[in-house]
């Protein structure tokens, strides 16, 4: 079923909400199938994770046609529900009523309402699979605000919104305020060999390392400057069991994002990022598993005390077995070079 613009445009808008929610579930749906089929095949090994789509149009076609009405059907069967009440709030965040004015994503009163839907799905639906609310702050925004001004801090914000709406149908991006997001995302799976909470890390990761890109800005004049962002998170997995509500689980979330926010100049040779911090793990767990001494950590947090001596906090901070360590303030601040320099300047005199 199609319906071209002038048509919808002559319905009531009580029957076009109808149809513009049917066919985005529709669309939803369809490209749920495409990543249950693409997940099947390379869980199969006949194609590799993120093969072209020709390669995987290819190999698709030489599936068994009913292999391929089994998992639409029960796609179909599990999902539809679920994308249709998406479809429905998403109505609700384009119509203006529940979303941030400057970057068009859901603010907290829709996120609220999203998260207990995905409950209510988490406890009624045939699949149990948990979800996970993501609280993600950005790093060097405040340094784009001070330089170009508001104006040009709010186009940053808007090219970020941009980012988080790359996520799938069934997640939510929230913009809350200010340079604070956040995400929810549901119907969530581990990948093969690694565990769930591995899996969140990884999405988060490519999330922020998309922001990451985002290597300039246009100006008022014309002129472009260049500009650098990150973002640190933390994340809180929701269990069927959980019965928390959003403002809970999002707290926590928050509280781990700190935690990557403070060991944030902190980088290891071990795997995963300190960038990014699971709400139910201890800090002594998180920096035991990214391979960081409890010492270097404190070291970076007071890498802010403006109150000791420059040289002794860059020289004990500059060197560490296996790990790179830059004060946090450094890119917030010039206050610790310039103190650098005449401590420096005092020594050679």
């Amino acid at each position: 079923m199609s319906f071209n613009g002038d048509t919808t445009q002559r319905m009531p808008e009580s029957v076009q909400k109808e149809i513009m929610i049917a066919l985005q579930a529709e669309a939803a749906l369809d490209a749920q199938i495409d990543r249950t089929i693409r997940n099947y095949l390379v869980d199969k090994e006949i194609i590799l994770p993120g093969a072209p789509i020709d390669v995987y149009e290819e190999a698709k076609g030489r599936l068994d046609p009913e292999l391929i009405a089994r998992i639409k059907n029960n796609t179909r069967k599990l999902s539809f529900d679920l994308f249709l009440k998406m479809a429905e709030q998403q109505y609700e965040l384009d119509t203006l009523k529940h979303k941030n004015t400057l970057t068009g994503l859901a603010n907290r009163k829709m996120a609220d309402k999203t998260f207990e839907l995905f409950r209510e799905h988490l406890k009624t639906g045939e699949e149990k699979n948990p979800m996970a609310v993501v609280s993600l702050d950005l790093d060097g925004f405040k340094i784009v605000n001070d330089t170009y001004g508001h104006d040009v801090g709010n186009e940053v914000l808007k090219l970020v919104g941009k980012k988080l709406k790359s996520i799938r149908a069934t997640d939510l991006a929230i913009h809350f305020s200010g340079d604070e997001y956040g995400l929810i995302l549901s119907n969530l799976k581990p990948l093969k060999g690694e565990t769930l909470s591995q899996t969140v890390e990884k999405i988060v990761v490519k999330i922020i390392t998309s922001i990451e890109k985002i290597k300039t800005i246009e100006l008022a004049n014309g002129s472009v400057a260049p500009i650098k962002l990150s973002a640190s998170a933390g994340f809180k997995i929701v269990q069927p069991e959980n019965e928390d509500d959003f403002y809970t689980i999002n707290e926590q979330a928050d509280h781990a994002s700190r935690l990557a926010k403070s060991c944030k100049g902190i980088e290891t040779l071990k795997d995963g990022s300190t960038r990014v911090v699971d709400a139910d793990k201890t800090k002594e767990a998180f920096l035991e598993e990214k391979g960081i001494p409890l010492e270097v950590y404190e070291e970076s947090e007071e890498a802010g005390d403006f109150n000791r001596p420059a040289n002794d906090l860059l020289l004990r901070t500059a060197k560490k077995e296996n790990i790179i360590v830059t004060p946090n303030m450094l890119e917030e601040t010039e206050k610790i070079m310039k103190r650098a320099a005449q401590e420096i300047k005092k020594l050679l005199q």
